[in-house]
């Protein structure tokens, strides 16, 4: 078994925002020749932890398939100081694979009782948000605009590994560690999507509310109410996203949420939907059990999309911080 190791300042990483990094966090990727471990090889971990100012990278890399269990023992032995460990969909499959491996060899693996932190499973819920094809590493890395050297995936670097595994020459070698590398340093990286996903979690300071009158795309007269917010770092890519009628923008330092208003009231969107119907004639929704004497025609179960109230708005509600900071994040609640 190789073990490779790096020190690297963090500072002096393109990409990383430090204050990101846990101390008592362990970084971790497995490199495997198939998806199950009762077929397939484990070749490598990578791992990766902050120590102060720096960040310590260490790669366990298998010179033959026997030496699985040198690998399963180097990687468990990392748990010194760990309170919790971060991977990129290592709850479905790292730590599963990991896991079945050990319990083959009677290994311990009561460090996996620890918290684990799945960034892959933290993102999922915001694929459509940011527009992403899928939810590939490498595709996250791309909208963060974070470079890589390796070109190839996971599952074509097997044949590069069965090569290595004949010649032991230092190309493969090199191929093999560099994807793992980057995995490991990219992941890393991703902890930047939290720039964006603070806001959309609440995380935003309210600044102002205004009114904005404009045509649609066929010429009619349409108003809006423009809510804005400040966060705290600045973000590389603006995203926007439209749903249920709500517009969200995240750029530089400012999240922006636009409502569209109606006969100078706006649509103050409910939380489970399930309880709701919805009102045809009044284009709202209400508890059902208060709409119990409404005509059958008149109403419809309640969706996500159309369960809501109407608020007037006037001046006293556009100078309401509280109120307004409170629509912004009910607005959020729903369209995430």
């Amino acid at each position: 078994m190789k073990i490779i190791q790096s020190e690297l300042k963090i500072k002096d990483i393109n990409g990383i925002n430090e204050t990101y990094i846990p101390e008592d966090a362990l970084f971790f990727d497995i490199e495997t020749t198939g998806f199950s471990a009762k077929t397939s090889s484990l070749y490598m971990i990578g791992c990766a932890k902050r120590k102060g100012d720096y960040l310590n990278i260490v790669q366990y890399l298998a010179e033959d398939k026997k030496e699985e269990v040198s690998l399963l023992t180097s990687f468990f032995s990392q748990n010194i100081g760990i309170n919790s460990y971060i991977s990129y969909n290592g709850n479905q499959f790292d730590i599963p694979y990991l896991i079945e491996k050990a319990d083959k060899y009677n290994i311990d693996t009561d460090m996996f009782m620890l918290p684990s932190y799945d960034i892959y499973k933290e993102l999922k819920p915001y694929k459509d948000f940011f527009k992403l094809p899928d939810m590939k590493q490498k595709t996250l890395e791309k909208f963060l605009g974070i470079d890589r050297r390796d070109p190839y995936s996971g599952g074509e670097l097997i044949k590069v590994y069965e090569a290595y595994l004949h010649l032991h020459d230092k190309e493969n070698e090199a191929i093999l560690l560099l994807h793992n590398y980057e995995d490991v340093l990219g992941m890393i990286k991703l902890l930047n999507i939290k720039d964006y996903l603070k806001p959309l979690s609440g995380e935003f300071s309210y600044k102002s509310a205004h009114t904005e009158k404009s045509n649609d795309y066929y010429g009619n007269e349409i108003e809006e109410l423009v809510l804005i917010g400040s966060i705290e770092n600045e973000v590389l890519n603006p995203v926007s996203y439209n749903k249920y009628g709500y517009y969200i923008s995240i750029y530089d330092k400012k999240i922006v949420i636009t409502s569209p208003v109606k006969d100078g009231k706006i649509r103050v969107p409910y939380k489970n939907y399930k309880e709701y119907v919805y009102l045809i004639s009044e284009d709202m929704a209400v508890l059902k059990e208060l709409a119990t004497c409404v005509d059958k025609n008149n109403k419809k179960r309640a969706t996500k999309e159309n369960c809501y109230g109407k608020y007037t708005l006037d001046k006293d509600s556009l100078n309401n911080k509280e109120l307004l900071k409170e629509y912004m994040l009910a607005i959020l609640r729903v369209i995430i």
